[in-house]
């Protein structure tokens, strides 16, 4: 048994017992079985005791409630931190790839000055690699526009229907991640929300050449 909580009914000299245990609850009706002069110097000792019981009950709670945010502010730290360090890892593949798409000759667009779309398609996005999602600033590179366009985590991913599109993310020190204009086609025709399985490139990044090279060759990795 986890808990037991006793509270007085409405039925003079009745009270309500409620056990539990894990999701199981059971709540029963009782009433003493002390008669006469017993029973009253027993109610005089259970009111004694019953107020002790739920101060201690009411501090056990609050306790209890300050450890699960206690927990909650922990697990939130450990996120956070984690996300920095892959955040950190990941700038030297990222400005690598910028770099590639101003050698050619892209322009750099962020969200909030967005292009204009003939065929606009607004999804929020979700983004997974290897079954691990992510919650950082991803790309888009519209490639029939030559257009880089940034997304912060949170914004929906915004592009045109008929463009040839290539989203990437730089997820480690020389790594990046991919969703190519194949995947893009496989998007269902009016998806509001949508998982991105981007494809890790395991080809390391140690120059911007390096990345033209995939990139040129549709990100086809040679064995």
């Amino acid at each position: 048994m986890e808990d037991v909580v006793i509270e007085r009914s409405d039925r003079p000299m009745y009270y309500y017992v409620t056990f539990k245990k894990d999701t199981m609850k059971a709540r029963y009706l009782a009433c003493p079985v002390l008669t006469t002069e017993p029973y009253r110097e027993a109610c005089k000792k259970y009111e004694s005791t019953f107020t002790a019981y739920q101060r201690e009950l009411a501090k056990r709670k609050d306790q209890e409630e300050q450890m699960e945010q206690q927990m909650i502010r922990q697990r939130r730290s450990q996120r956070d931190a984690a996300a920095g360090d892959i955040s950190s890892a990941s700038m030297q593949a990222r400005d690598y790839v910028i770099r590639s798409f101003v050698i050619m000759k892209f322009g750099i667009w962020n969200y909030d000055k967005p292009l204009k779309y003939n065929q606009m398609v607004s999804i929020k996005p979700t983004i997974k690699v290897n079954d691990t999602l992510y919650f950082m600033t991803f790309y888009l590179a519209d490639q029939t526009r030559n257009a880089l366009i940034t997304f912060n985590p949170g914004n929906n991913l915004v592009y045109e229907k008929d463009s040839k599109n290539l989203l990437w993310m730089a997820i480690r020190k020389k790594q990046v991640a991919v969703f190519s204009a194949e995947d893009f086609a496989g998007i269902p025709a009016g998806s509001v929300n949508y998982t991105f399985n981007l494809r890790l490139i395991k080809t390391p990044l140690n120059s911007s050449e390096d990345f033209l090279k995939l990139y040129h060759n549709e990100f086809k990795e040679t064995p």
